[in-house]
């Protein structure tokens, strides 16, 4: 866990490929398996603080870029639990939840 979130904090801190984030943020996550997925879906929310307090870490990660997005609804201990990350757009979500996470996002 803590060597995932260095590569994250590595990627998101160097300067030199501010371009390319995203695209290997990608290829980072597309590397883990379902159940590393859930693992540290779950793990990055214990080390969740407040919504305002800026050091969180790998949730901020998770949330910010998308980095739990692969993981399905029957992944999840609870469907519900998807509302813990309000930027993931999880592809599982019916048209109109996607929409409201869209416009709710937005106002955060």
């Amino acid at each position: 866990m803590r060597f995932f979130e260095s590569i994250t904090q590595t990627i998101v801190a160097s300067r030199q490929y501010y371009e390319d984030e995203n695209e290997y943020l990608i290829i980072l996550r597309n590397q883990l398996s379902p159940q590393e997925l859930i693992f540290l879906f779950y793990t990055a929310l214990a080390s969740y603080r407040s919504r305002e307090d800026e050091t969180n870490g790998l949730y901020s990660y998770f949330n910010k870029y998308s980095m739990v997005l692969n993981i399905s609804e029957t992944d999840l201990f609870d469907p519900t639990h998807q509302i813990l990350y309000p930027s993931v757009i999880f592809p599982f979500l019916r048209t109109e939840a996607k929409l409201f996470k869209e416009k709710l996002f937005k106002l955060v």
